[in-house]
């Protein structure tokens, strides 16, 4: 290869310029979770085991209708993972994390629905399948929706949980597309049908699950 050459297979960013170091950090790190598989090996999965293990001894704390309900939004969501996990390179949104999240921040406070909403996502994934390097974006998302929840526990649960599901979508998607590589035609399937499957649930069944779990 001749000098020219090298110029010209030289891999370049927007508009003809070098990567930036960062970006290339970034990409280094993604490939480096990708090649090890991260999240499969055994110390994960033990990791994984004893987060929800945790998760039950911490909502012993709250009522046993609370922790009724979370179990529930569990199960759920683990047949939802394994009613996916088929169709699991289609990347649809449907998922009842998000729910989960929103409910508990508004009922029982933000620490609630971290816990919560981490442990019902956690579940999903792994009964889909598709716990992996794009589940980075996923988590610092739900943690965000807990505290918005939280702040705005007196507001109509629809409201918050619509506004949720944009923020969620919005803050994933971009975070997929631009840092993780993500294929546009996927962030697109992922997001339309998450901020519709969230507007259906929240509008069906939010109201009547708050005043649930919020009934003296």
């Amino acid at each position: 290869m001749t000098g020219k050459e090298a110029i010209a297979a030289k891999p370049t960013g927007l508009a003809g310029a070098p990567p930036s170091s960062g970006l290339r950090g970034w990409r280094r790190f993604r490939e480096f979770l990708q090649a090890r598989d991260v999240f499969q090996n055994r110390m994960f999965r033990q990791g994984i085991l004893s987060f929800f293990v945790v998760v039950i001894l911490l909502l012993l704390l709250f009522s046993f209708r609370f922790l009724f309900a979370v179990v529930l939004l569990i199960l759920v969501s683990i047949i939802i993972g394994f009613a996916l996990r088929p169709f699991r390179s289609l990347s649809l949104g449907v998922e009842v994390g998000l729910f989960a999240t929103v409910v508990s921040s508004m009922t029982h406070g933000i620490k609630a629905g971290i816990i919560v909403g981490l442990a019902v996502l956690t579940a999903k994934l792994i009964a889909e399948g598709s716990l992996s390097v794009y589940s980075l974006v996923i988590y610092p998302s739900h943690l965000i929706v807990a505290v918005m929840a939280g702040l705005f526990a007196d507001a109509s649960v629809v409201t918050v949980g619509i506004a949720a599901a944009l923020f969620h979508n919005l803050f994933t998607g971009i975070l997929s597309f631009f840092f993780l590589g993500a294929p546009a035609s996927k962030v697109f399937i992922y997001t339309s049908t998450n901020i519709l499957f969230n507007l259906l649930l929240f509008s069906a069944v939010g109201p009547a699950v708050i005043r649930l779990l919020t009934a003296g």
